[in-house]
């Protein structure tokens, strides 16, 4: 490992602002998680450090140290570290704009996670194995750790939970379905009886060229994310049934007025925590819904369009079409008033760390495979890219024009 004063001597080579920013950084590579990194060898650790200084200070230097540390961890053996620790570097990495090497480490993530026990308790390399299987689609050798796991008395409230999540993979909404309903809420039932057997679109933020509103308008059910009162316009259609919120919007709205609610004939929430959200509920017209378990997932945590999906797939939908989602693949990823406040595009990379860009397309992927939703052209095309090509544009879109300023 390196010394401090090696690190501070890479860092000076920047102007101040970038020194502070990599300062910020080592306090978190080199402190507080300090062992989340060893099994690297020395030589590629400052090579991270200088493509996360680069990042912050482009002007400082003539070489890419981006496309260095590519070719550098794609020869690094997966074995250097276990696959939880690599899902540490992909988030390092993602927050600070190098997407395309965050790719490569969490291919070694996967592989460490598939073919490496660690020494672990086999408890807890299974369940690893087991989100890298679901991650890639691998159904078959998921089922196969579901079987060992069995044997060794594990959680079977987790199994119970595992049962829906693959079922859903497999593209089996009915008996999803059938699995769910025990767990179903009186506000659940009420859901369900309003879902089943209906056409619904979900309508996301992101502009896009063909105007859909037509089309959105004639499904049974209309959901869109964190209404706040008023629609776009131009080709998001007008209506609105049902609204998903998150955490922050939530939030926001405890503090505001929230007449709006009752334009929309379901609220759904990802927690219950305030009044209002309990009036709701009281009504029939509110409750909490099923979010995409993260303890399935790779890494990261849902945004909305995974969960949204996964929410609703346990309420036998006839049809289901997604349309204005893009997997933020574009210059404008929301249309104008649907965030809180704007932000810049090197804003995102910190959220996109938090969510872990490549778990989101993965599992939207591999539900689209199975024809559980249709969606719309533009998301289609964004479905078809592989994993690397897909963070190569996120990179194009959110990093390359930051690095140019």
């Amino acid at each position: 490992m390196m010394e401090s004063n090696e690190i501070t001597n890479i860092l000076k080579v920047g102007d101040n602002k970038a020194f502070q920013k990599g300062l910020s950084k080592l306090n978190d590579i080199y402190n507080s998680n300090l062992e989340n990194y060893e099994g690297l060898p020395s030589d590629y650790l400052q090579k991270v450090l200088r493509a996360i200084e680069q990042r912050h200070n482009i002007k400082k230097y003539t070489s890419n140290y981006s496309e260095v540390l590519i070719e550098h961890t794609s020869k690094l053996s997966a074995n250097s570290l276990p696959s939880i620790k690599w899902n540490g570097l992909v988030f390092l990495l993602i927050s600070n704009g190098l997407f395309k090497v965050a790719h490569v480490a969490r291919t070694k993530g996967i592989e460490s996670a598939t073919y490496n026990s660690f020494g672990e308790s086999f408890n807890n390399t299974s369940i690893h194995s087991l989100k890298a299987f679901a991650d890639q689609g691998d159904l078959k050798s998921a089922k196969e750790i579901i079987a060992r796991i069995k044997k060794n008395d594990f959680d079977k409230s987790l199994l119970d939970r595992w049962k829906i999540f693959h079922t859903i993979l497999k593209g089996d909404k009915k008996q999803a379905t059938i699995l769910c309903e025990p767990n179903f809420s009186k506000a659940d039932r009420t859901f369900f009886n309003y879902i089943s057997g209906k056409r619904v679109a979900i309508v996301g933020p992101a502009p896009v060229k063909e105007d859909f509103s037509k089309e959105i308008n004639s499904f049974d059910v209309v959901i869109r994310f964190n209404y706040k009162g008023g629609l776009p316009k131009n080709g998001f259609g007008n209506r609105i049934d049902v609204s998903y919120y998150n955490g922050g919007t939530a939030n926001y709205l405890n503090s505001n007025d929230t007449y709006f609610l009752n334009d929309v004939k379901f609220s759904c929430f990802k927690s219950i925590r305030y009044q209002y959200q309990k009036d709701k509920i009281s009504t029939q017209e509110g409750r909490a819904f099923f979010p995409l378990p993260a303890e399935f997932l790779f890494s990261g945590s849902p945004n909305a369009l995974p969960n949204v999906l996964f929410d609703i797939l346990h309420f036998n939908p006839k049809y289901i079409k997604v349309f204005h989602c893009n997997l933020y693949l574009t210059n404008t990823p929301h249309y104008q008033g649907y965030q809180l406040k704007k932000r810049e595009k090197n804003s995102f990379w910190q959220a996109f760390a938090v969510h872990e860009l490549i778990t989101q397309f993965n599992f939207l992927k591999n539900i689209w495979k199975v024809k559980l939703f249709e969606p719309d052209k533009t998301l289609e095309a964004v479905l078809k890219l592989t994993p690397e090509k897909y963070m190569e544009t996120m990179e194009k879109i959110y990093v390359y024009p930051f690095l140019m300023k």
